[in-house]
């Protein structure tokens, strides 16, 4: 009867201060996790760098080595990338989808993520692909970077020019006209400067004309 009564009164303790030991196990677990991650993946940078330098000196497999390595205590959208590229290289294109698209789940809006998926896709089965992302990189390519400068500032002093007029325009039909011959130019000037952004982008060394497939990070 006592042990009942010891073990009741036990019971009643720890049920009055369960919040205190709950909120001491969780400072526990918030000190020892780090130290327990750390512990598994003793140098996530050393390793991501190892696969870069091996990935540079195309030995692919050991470049896939390193990153998986990493993906064993984290997950990364760059590491998945990165093995994405990887895998593509050593020539197993379905490997490197299956990266790819854990890369996209990860940052669905990556540009590079999106355009390797799809490209891989497209080597894959090139009718059944959506290849709008890759007749963009040869639209914007298309025009040289000092055209579409040029083009973008005519544009942009045509829809100053064209506004002013609006302004000190006498008829309705005149203000219409001129107004929206505004706009247009203006839009045109805007489209300009962002294709030659994407242009300057593309060509500062964020991709590789041979393969088509951007590079690592």
């Amino acid at each position: 009867m006592r042990f009942f009564k010891k073990l009741k009164t036990l019971f009643m303790k720890l049920k009055k201060n369960y919040k205190r030991f709950f909120a001491v196990f969780c400072l526990l677990w918030l000190f020892t996790m780090p130290l327990k991650m750390s512990a598994a993946n003793p140098d996530a940078n050393t390793l991501f760098q190892k696969g870069n330098i091996a990935y540079a000196k195309a030995d692919y497999k050991s470049a896939i080595s390193a990153y998986q390595q990493i993906l064993k205590a984290n997950q990364s959208a760059d590491v998945y990338y990165n093995l994405g590229n990887a895998w593509f290289k050593d020539g197993n294109i379905e490997q490197a989808i299956l990266y790819y698209e854990r890369a996209h789940q990860l940052s669905p809006g990556d540009a590079d993520i999106n355009h390797n998926l799809a490209f891989a896709k497209f080597k894959i089965n090139p009718e059944s692909v959506f290849v709008a992302a890759l007749w963009w990189r040869s639209f914007i390519s298309a025009i040289s970077l000092k055209s579409l400068a040029i083009s973008s500032i005519i544009c942009l002093l045509l829809a100053s020019a064209t506004l002013s007029f609006y302004l000190y325009a006498g008829s309705v039909l005149l203000k219409k006209v001129s107004f929206y011959a505004a706009l247009v130019l203006f839009a045109g000037g805007v489209s300009f400067i962002f294709m030659s952004n994407r242009q300057a982008y593309y060509f500062a060394g964020k991709h590789k004309s041979e393969s088509l497939i951007t590079p690592q990070r």
